[in-house]
């Protein structure tokens, strides 16, 4: 009976642990050398429940929304060019590491996309002109 309690009060920590544990979304970002991250916006929507929200105005970073559905980025450089992503988010509850890559490429814009967490996705997205 001793080990039943045990068992129980083991688990119950581990829970309490993890769940105060849980981290808020994060975002990490990286410009290649010939990209000034000064010219580089990120704007992020949550259809139907959030609406469009500044993520990186190029300065300051902004909190990651925690709305679930379809999820939607928008990629700006120079106020020109623009890419877009659509990304499925399954729990407001799951957190995410959101990394972006912005680089230039034989004189076209990208942006390298890998979202971490229960979603992950793997995309290489073009910017292109308005």
């Amino acid at each position: 009976m001793k080990f039943f309690f045990r068992v129980i009060l083991y688990s119950l920590s581990v829970m309490l642990f993890y769940s105060c544990n849980n981290k808020s979304n994060q975002l990490k970002l990286n410009f290649g050398t010939s990209i000034n991250k000064h010219d580089v916006k990120i704007k992020m929507e949550v259809l139907a429940s959030v609406p469009i929200t500044e993520i990186y105005n190029g300065e300051k970073e902004f909190n990651i929304p925690d709305g679930y559905g379809e999820n939607e980025w928008h990629f700006y450089y120079r106020d020109t060019l623009q890419g877009y992503l659509r990304y499925i988010k399954t729990n407001r509850n799951d957190k995410h590491v959101y990394k972006f890559n912005f680089y230039n490429e034989n004189g076209k814009y990208f942006v390298d996309v890998d979202i971490q967490g229960l979603n992950p996705v793997k995309q290489k997205i073009e910017l292109k002109n308005k």
